[in-house]
């Protein structure tokens, strides 16, 4: 009987683990091996857990006959976690953990978003030409969602162009206009002129958004369905799935459970990798993982490792590792918009 077998036997009347609790135990285990090591000497000790015993190996952790001669624990700090489903796991636990911001009276939940767009013009000849536009999109969302809504949309003042022949055509003979437009509405439905779309992956509402699966498999299963199979305009399903699970976050109205899951599900992407362990946008740094891409550009899905917090998405190019487009979210309480 293997060491195993003798944890199941323990409790042979609870029920086996569900997948929610081996996320948490695993996120323990990595949040654990990422501390820094103690000053005093380690000591072993053997916690018994009423209900079901799990028994992990993540990393080297083990479960071990108590009479077997113990191994000197290491005497520096664990190398902490590299691969990007470790990453995603622990910034899972730590999101479902961060308590969403509960606007008090008179106060809103302030959703800013920040960064840069791809736009087009036609030239003459009837050529596609694209460049990048600077954006800033404010929305004020009360804490009862079915009042008024405020949102400011601001573009510029900065562009980006892929050459400067490309920069002195837009600029000859069609300028971008840079200023802001304002717009109000109950629930969020801001264009009185028609009726509001059904909720869904494009319009999100609270009870929609509780309806989603909390387990990750399930919720990856029905986002890769959303975004349908095959290459597409040089993005493969697992790109735009993660891009998906980015825009739904990028709304600042995905509560914390879901967050975490979200989180989950995007480490179960295949061939999900971390990009980059230092990626700065809009001004803070975290970790950014991607999966390898079927065009020229990468989708990526930035947090902070430290707190769990969504930072934003980009869109790398494969080429050169440039930027090619971002978009940088944070959420805060603010008062009533001032206009």
């Amino acid at each position: 009987m293997s060491d195993l077998d003798l944890l199941r036997a323990f409790r042979t009347d609870v029920a086996p683990p569900t997948q929610a609790v081996l996320d948490d135990v695993r996120h323990a285990l990595v949040n654990r091996a990422v501390a820094p090591a103690p000053r005093r000497r380690p000591r072993l000790r053997l916690a018994l857990v009423t209900g079901t015993a799990v028994a992990l190996i993540l990393g080297g952790v083990a479960v071990h006959d108590a009479t077997a001669p113990r191994t000197p624990l290491p005497s520096g700090p664990v190398p902490a976690p590299v691969t990007a489903a470790d990453r995603l796991i622990l910034a899972a636990a730590l999101a479902a953990s961060d308590a969403d911001p509960v606007p008090g009276p008179g106060q809103y939940r302030l959703v800013r978003t920040h960064g840069w767009n791809e736009v087009g013009t036609t030239r003459d000849d009837g050529s596609l030409l694209t460049y990048r536009r600077e954006f800033t999109t404010e929305t004020w969302i009360p804490a009862d969602d079915s009042h008024v809504w405020y949102l400011r949309h601001t573009f510029g003042p900065g562009t980006r162009f892929d050459s400067p022949a490309d920069e002195r055509y837009v600029t000859a003979n069609r300028p971008p206009e840079n200023g802001s437009t304002v717009l109000q509405g109950p629930g969020g439905m801001f264009d009185e002129n028609s009726a509001p779309p059904a909720p869904g992956w494009d319009r999100p509402t609270g009870p929609w958004l509780a309806a989603l699966p909390r387990a990750p498999r399930a919720l990856l299963d029905l986002t890769l369905a959303r975004v349908g199979p095959g290459v597409v305009k040089g993005t493969s399903p697992d790109s735009r799935a993660l891009g998906q699970l980015a825009s739904l976050l990028d709304t600042g109205l995905v509560p914390a459970d879901l967050r975490a899951t979200f989180f989950r599900a995007a480490a179960l992407l295949t061939d999900v990798r971390v990009t980059e362990n230092q990626a700065g946008l809009d001004g803070r740094t975290g970790v950014a993982v991607g999966v390898p891409p079927a065009g020229d550009l990468r989708q990526e899905f930035l947090f902070d490792p430290a707190s769990g917090e969504y930072l934003g998405q980009r869109r790398v190019r494969v080429a050169d590792g440039t930027v090619y487009a971002s978009q940088a979210t944070t959420v805060t309480l603010s008062g009533a918009p001032g206009f």
